[in-house]
């Protein structure tokens, strides 16, 4: 075979495959892995003449490499063990076994790959699992670099930071770039005014060096950038603030104090409180705008035509759906450049999934919802003050409420009969007759179907229905003039960047498309980086 021989982990639905046939370099991807059974499914569909194999890869052996040897590993391992939003238990978590099984497995193999490329979530730059594998390949001889790229640096309008590493394997070695690397870390400083800690310059590149489609990205301007010396004290950093217009709520962010380089978090909401989560109404009012150099989303977005022969193709979102959940989205619309992750809950949870699209560029989604948002503030506040005084009346100290319970016991014996099945007889207890017990329990039931009419005809519309019985009208009727709705699988797939000959099979559903991009990466930030590594060719 003419060109590379390519093995692909954790395949997904081919995102590496793709990247590598657009990069430029002869080869062909013999073997795919993954063991979820939707994401082979729509692999085989797309690249029959590749070999899918479903299996967990702890299991993948030396003689398995040799069966079927490979000059590249393209690699996307879960991201759970080191995402933010999780526990953080990097090599501890299972899901992080596979891979690091791959990575001992590196050093025991008579010919290793040549190349690697590994992408996971901005995160895993911190975690010991990130120890181990630079550690294994400095010792196999290898150099690498580490990236932080963004597809709005190449520019697609969409916000997807992501942990990238290229390693080759001697004879042959990465550019060495440590002049140009400070040197562009120095102009990407100068460009956006942030300080980086010195200790990180020629480390993690957040450019592709000598890549001219590479723009730096207003993105890192969020994040603090930091060694593994310095974690520890903070877990919960690159925490976000809502409605932050350079980067989703998803791919949360933090302050940093350049003067003491430590992190400062928002503080926590109490989870016990049942208040529906608000977003700051200031927020909505900034100005949401991309990087200069980014298309705009109507570039990605389906026609009319296109929609009407979609079968995944979005209506627009129900009414209740939006007047609940819209206060939380974000919101674009077609000539915006900028849009946020998408995630694998994208539709199923509203906050921090994925942008909501506005069909209808005439009306003003700010204006439209500000109403909602009131009386939403409102709920919040009578909801909060009957929260605390539920608190402050439950707080009783035992002596009391056992004072209170005998009070109402005594009470009660001297007011009303004695309706137990239990009877006394000449000061003795009497074991019930069936009839007692039949007629108790009739009595029982029709209580408890008088108190479920009570309260079900005590119950007001705001009770019933929540927000919509809050909401007047004609504000219902302003936000669902904006036309809401979900962007489309293959609206997603444009923003990630598959070709439209990307397609799914028939027994794949919208929401099964949605968990598989969430779950995907960006083709052509990926197609850039192995561009680069095959182009920077430096013989030891």
């Amino acid at each position: 075979m003419e060109g590379l021989r390519v093995s692909e982990f954790y395949s997904g639905i081919g995102g590496l495959h793709c990247a590598f046939e657009t990069c430029g370099t002869k080869g062909k991807v013999l073997h795919a892995f993954d063991i979820n059974t939707a994401a082979n499914e729509v692999y085989k569909h797309n690249f029959p003449d590749t070999t899918v194999h479903q299996r967990n890869l702890t299991s993948f052996s030396i003689a398995n490499h040799n069966a079927m040897p490979a000059d590249v590993w393209l690699m996307s391992p879960p991201c759970q063990p080191y995402t933010r939003q999780g526990k953080q238990m990097g090599s501890k978590d299972m899901r992080a076994q596979s891979f690091i099984h791959l990575v001992d497995l590196l050093g025991n193999l008579d010919t290793p790959p040549s190349y690697l490329l590994m992408e996971n979530v901005f995160g895993f730059e911190k975690s010991d699992t990130h120890e181990v594998l630079v550690a294994q390949l400095t010792k196999l001889n290898y150099t690498y670099q580490e990236f932080l790229l963004t597809p709005d640096q190449f520019g697609i309008p969409n916000s997807r930071l992501r942990y990238f590493l290229l390693a080759k394997r001697a004879p042959r070695a990465l550019l060495d770039i440590g002049l140009r690397s400070r040197q562009s870390f120095q102009a990407l400083k100068n460009a956006l005014q942030f300080t980086i800690a010195p200790c990180d310059v020629g480390v993690i590149q957040t450019t592709i060096p000598g890549d001219g489609e590479c723009f730096p990205s207003p993105q890192h301007h969020n994040y603090h950038y930091t060694t593994k010396a310095d974690v520890g004290t903070s877990d919960e950093s690159n925490t976000t603030e809502g409605g932050n217009p350079a980067i989703d709520v998803a791919e949360q962010t933090a302050e940093a104090d350049d003067k003491n380089k430590t992190t400062i978090a928002p503080a926590k909401r109490s989870c016990d409180s049942p208040v529906v989560r608000e977003r700051d109404p200031e927020s909505w009012k900034r100005q949401k705008t991309g990087s200069a150099q980014c298309k705009a989303l109507s570039h990605f977005l389906q026609s009319s035509e296109e929609l009407a022969g979609d079968r995944m193709a979005p209506g627009f979102i129900a009414e209740k759906v939006v007047v609940q959940k819209g206060p939380v989205w974000d919101i674009v619309v077609p000539t915006d450049t900028r849009s946020c992750c998408f995630t694998k809950a994208y539709s199923k949870y509203h906050e921090g999934t994925g942008s909501v699209l506005q069909t209808n560029t005439e009306h003003s989604y700010v204006s439209a919802f500000e109403p909602i948002m009131e009386a939403r503030r409102i709920s919040n506040e009578n909801k909060r003050a009957q929260f605390e005084e539920s608190k402050a009346s439950s707080s009783h100290t035992p002596a009391e409420t056992h004072t209170q319970e005998q009070s109402q016991s005594q009470s009660q014996s001297e007011t009303e009969p004695q309706t137990s099945a239990q009877s006394l007889v000449d000061g003795k207890e009497v074991p019930p007759t069936e009839s007692d017990i039949g007629t108790e329990l009739q009595t029982q039931s029709k209580a408890k179907i008088e108190t479920t009419e009570e309260t079900a005809a005590d119950k007001s519309p705001a009770v019933a229905k929540g927000i919509m019985s809050e909401v007047p009208r004609e504000q219902i009727d302003a936000v669902m003039a904006l036309g809401l709705r979900f962007l489309s699988p293959r609206e997603i797939a444009r923003l990630h960047c598959f070709p439209d000959t990307m397609t799914f099979p028939k027994s794949i559903n919208r929401n099964s498309a949605y968990k598989l991009l969430g779950n995907s990466l960006n083709v052509r930030v990926v197609s850039r980086l192995l561009t680069y590594m095959f182009d920077s060719q430096k013989e030891q």
